[in-house]
């Protein structure tokens, strides 16, 4: 609204009852989307204060001229980023960070190599920040990666080694979002996990462009694009006369045959690594971006913690007593289910197997209904936590907490029952992967399941927190002391005791290095499985793809060299000619 400090008498005409020659105070800026009424023209020598703009579409009345020496403010251009020396390295850097990861993406194939990546992408992380200060919980994230990386070496099994990586990358989001300007919460016992999680790995997109900027020294990125894209068209234009032209000379044969060794050449050495660099680009820019992220670009609408916080209570609209109308059958169910398993519980814990239940088939039932059941009851809590209402002073309804409680505890039985059935699989018919992996998984979830049951009566229990960390510190446990090895070293000490009537050798064998020191003591056994020890362990005796190299270094490669060159000549000479019989007996046949 136009203020008028002086109210006097006006001219008769004049727009909104000015007087005449009145001009606004010094200073005075018209609120925005303000314009004078048309006709209007303000007095002569007048000037806008300095920095007023007009509103958009505003045009002064015709014939209106402005004092002289009046010029309007011109709004200041955007400032053109300027990058440091340091952050033009670090974008290179990134590139090459990108070209180390896809060198090393086969990681079964080269362990002690992926071990160096993980070391090398975090410091050149912390090389980005600087000596500023981070907040704490960030340093979880290198420090678990790095430690669950020496698995890298310590153990065999490309599965677990894939994982590992995996984890490493998330963890290097999670540390550069956490570890960043822009988190959602400062705290180490965040609420919004699931929100924390998908901004970590959402926010470096946009910042893509930064590593090419930084790297091209922010000015010259648009010049670089351009010789990139000339580039490109280039090397596209000269696809099809280079094959006209190869298809015409082709009719000579040594000239087929020296481009046919180019080839061969360009395919097991150069191809590799010109597809390792292009590749790399986008996972280089990825890693920067995400540093870049985490100090330079603000939070976005509805990944800050009071958009979230209101969102939260907006869907809390559930009443209490709805959730425990619903609840009673699910857990009238789980009583009966009980009960009516209590003969089955029993067989378990004796380890006495049910009548008309085969080991196989009462084991596999079990984990995989535990699996479904416990999703279900994840499922369930997680529901109960979003959508009931608060009560009066704020807090969480009892019943949510009662039910959660009572589902967890559920679930903690289901999982013990369901390692009771495996471990009886287990003693029959022998450790394998998979069965490790659901044992593993078993007890993980009976201890998440636990420690969600204890955070309902205990608010100080920042169940996001300790639930990464238990689940970091069990897979570090089931990955670091390698697990094929104790596979192997657990079926010979079965087989060797007679607890196992059999041994899979086959199964040994696609175990890998882990299980050459196992085959070894196997192979001078005097039996059908020796004989089959022997005629696996012959691939890793004489053969030069097995050799340890700077790529795959670890500890079972070099346990595994060790345990063949304890083999005396006379040993090896029984491994060459047990192959050699074994190809004449297929002959013959």
């Amino acid at each position: 609204m136009n203020e008028q400090p002086h109210p006097t008498t006006t001219e008769p005409g004049a727009p909104n009852g000015a007087p005449q020659g009145y001009a606004p105070p010094l200073g005075y800026v018209p609120p925005q989307g303000y314009a004078p009424p048309q006709g209007y023209a303000p007095p002569q020598g007048y000037a806008p204060p300095q920095g007023y703009v007009p509103p958009q579409g505003y045009a002064p009345p015709q014939g209106y001229v402005p004092p002289q020496g009046y010029a309007p403010p011109q709004q200041q251009a955007k400032e053109r980023r300027v990058y440091s020396k340091k952050e033009q390295a670090l974008a290179w850097c990134a590139l090459f960070i990108g070209y180390f990861f896809c060198r090393t993406f086969l990681v079964w194939e080269k362990p002690f190599i992926s071990l160096l990546f993980t070391a090398a992408l975090f410091i050149f992380g912390f090389i980005y920040y600087g000596k500023k200060a981070r907040p704490k919980r960030c340093y979880f994230y290198p420090v678990s990666a790095c430690v669950l990386a020496l698995s890298l070496f310590f153990a065999g099994g490309g599965f677990l080694h894939f994982i590992t990586m995996l984890y490493v990358l998330i963890a290097f989001l999670m540390f550069c979002h956490t570890g960043g300007d822009y988190a959602i919460e400062k705290k180490i016992a965040n609420k919004h996990y699931i929100a924390e999680f998908a901004k970590a790995l959402i926010s470096p997109f946009p910042a893509f462009p930064a590593a090419v900027r930084a790297g091209a020294g922010g000015g010259k990125s648009r010049k670089v694009g351009k010789i990139l894209f000339f580039i490109l068209i280039g090397l596209a234009a000269a696809i099809i006369p280079t094959t006209l032209i190869f298809g015409l000379l082709s009719y000579d044969d040594r000239f087929t045959g020296i481009v046919g060794d180019i080839v061969r050449s360009f395919e097991q050495g150069i191809a590799p690594r010109i597809f390792s660099v292009v590749s790399g680009i986008p996972f280089g820019m990825l890693f920067y971006g995400a540093l870049n992220a985490s100090v330079e670009r603000g939070t976005r609408d509805g990944f800050n913690e009071e958009a979230l916080e209101e969102t939260d209570r907006s869907v809390k609209r559930i009443p209490a007593l709805t959730v425990s109308v619903a609840l009673i059958p699910v857990l009238f169910l789980y009583g009966v289910f009980i009960y009516a398993q209590f003969d089955y519980f029993a067989a378990l814990f004796s380890g006495r197997l049910p009548e008309a239940q085969t080991f196989s088939s009462f084991a596999r039932d079990g984990f995989f209904k535990l699996c479904a059941a416990s999703v279900i009851n994840a499922a369930i809590a997680f529901l109960l936590h979003r959508f009931t209402k608060l009560t009066e002073n704020g807090k969480k309804s009892p019943v949510v907490k009662a039910a959660t409680a009572v589902l967890s505890l559920i679930t903690v039985v289901l999982a013990f029952t369901g390692v009771s059935r495996m471990l009886m699989y287990v003693s029959s018919y022998g450790l394998t992967r998979l069965r490790l992996y659901s044992l593993w998984f078993m007890i993980l979830l009976a201890a998440l399941f636990l420690l969600a049951a204890l955070s309902q009566f205990i608010p100080r229990v920042p169940f996001a927190a300790l639930a990464l960390t238990l689940s970091v510190v069990f897979f570090g446990v089931l990955a670091i002391p390698d697990a094929d090895a104790f596979i192997a070293r657990h079926n010979y000490d079965c087989y060797i005791s007679g607890t196992t009537e059999h041994i899979d050798v086959n199964y040994l064998n696609d175990l890998g290095v882990s299980a050459v020191p196992t085959l070894v003591e196997l192979s001078r056994e005097d039996s059908s499985a020796g004989a089959a020890a022997k005629r696996a362990l012959y691939g890793y005796l004489f053969s030069d793809s097995e050799t340890v190299t700077f790529n795959n270094l670890s500890l079972p490669a070099l346990r595994a060299a060790k345990a063949l060159d304890s083999l005396s000549d006379k040993e090896k000479d029984a491994i060459r000619n047990s192959v050699t019989v074994d190809k004449t007996a297929r002959g013959a046949q």
